[in-house]
């Protein structure tokens, strides 16, 4: 991607090795969308997997059908915000296990894309904001 194409910003596509470890899948995922967050204006992730949902991710998955529910989607994907601390909290939990989810920026640009319960994973960094992201969003969920 040329720098014109991405308003000035060097941004680089990244992907998780075939083969990786499911520990290491779902680090990369969950640190690329808090990286992304601040760039991050919708997401969609679908409240499906091909296996079970862990248990550490049940109350998310609850509170995103209830969502789907009440806002009376008959589909399987849910749109969330992810500058929206609920939001991102659904998504954080639930996108490493889901079989889709896709993210784009208020340009409506494709920037992060987690599939197949983690197996094909990408996602667009940049380097301006992503280490303070990460220290922001690390904090946030030790004072909790």
């Amino acid at each position: 991607m040329d720098e014109a194409g991405n308003g000035g910003v060097d941004v680089r596509w990244f992907t998780v090795g075939d083969g990786a470890a499911r520990g290491i899948v779902e680090v990369a995922i969950r640190s690329a969308l808090v990286a992304q967050r601040a760039r991050l204006a919708r997401v969609a992730v679908d409240i499906v997997s091909d296996r079970d949902w862990p248990t550490s991710v049940h109350a998310a998955v609850r509170l995103a059908e209830e969502r789907l529910t009440r806002n009376r989607q008959r589909d399987i994907s849910l749109t969330l915000d992810p500058r929206l601390d609920e939001d991102f909290d659904i998504l954080h939990a639930l996108a490493p296990f889901s079989i889709g989810s896709t993210g784009t920026s208020s340009r409506g640009e494709h920037i992060w894309d987690a599939n197949d319960t983690g197996t094909s994973v990408a996602f667009a960094l940049t380097h301006r904001g992503t280490r303070r992201e990460v220290c922001h969003h690390r904090s946030r969920r030790r004072r909790e």
